[in-house]
């Protein structure tokens, strides 16, 4: 979705937020600039949306040669450049379009967060409720009571 260009963007403040405040601002090193566009690249292909507009200023500076006017903030442009945070972006992409499956054949969720509904299998309950598997050898249990489900779960 195409956004509109006439965000006014400021060389006088950090690049990546563009506000005032009282931490001190730093102008790009070639080091710093190196990693700024290389963050840029990554987030842009992995559709970070967090951010988006930060990631268009950038773009637009980059490709203007206003690069040596940048400044930001240390703290912005490490939460920007963070390693581990695009290689998240990048896993959460890829299990999005591949979800990746347990031995029992139930998905995995990634990272600890929940399963959607619509990518489980729906659960059988004439078979056992961990495995989902039906033994012979095995005698399944109900449980009928709270005290009993409130003690498996735990």
């Amino acid at each position: 979705m195409k956004r509109s260009s006439d965000e006014c963007m400021s060389y006088e403040v950090c690049i990546i937020c563009q506000q005032k405040r009282s931490d001190k601002l730093f102008k790009g090193s070639e080091k710093g600039l190196s990693s700024l566009r290389e963050a840029t690249s990554a987030c842009h292909k992995l559709r970070d949306t967090k951010y988006r507009d930060a990631i268009d200023r950038i773009t637009s500076a980059l490709d203007t040669d206003s690069e040596q006017k940048l400044v930001w903030h240390k703290t912005c442009f490490a939460c920007y450049t963070d390693k581990g945070k695009i290689k998240r972006l990048h896993t959460s992409q890829v299990s999005g379009s591949e979800p990746s499956t347990s031995k029992e054949g139930q998905d995995k969720s990634d990272g600890g967060r929940t399963s959607l509904r619509s990518r489980s299998k729906p659960t059988d309950w004439e078979l056992c409720v961990f495995c989902q598997k039906h033994e012979a050898k095995v005698k399944l249990s109900t449980v009928t009571t709270f005290k009993v489900s409130r003690d498996i779960l735990n």
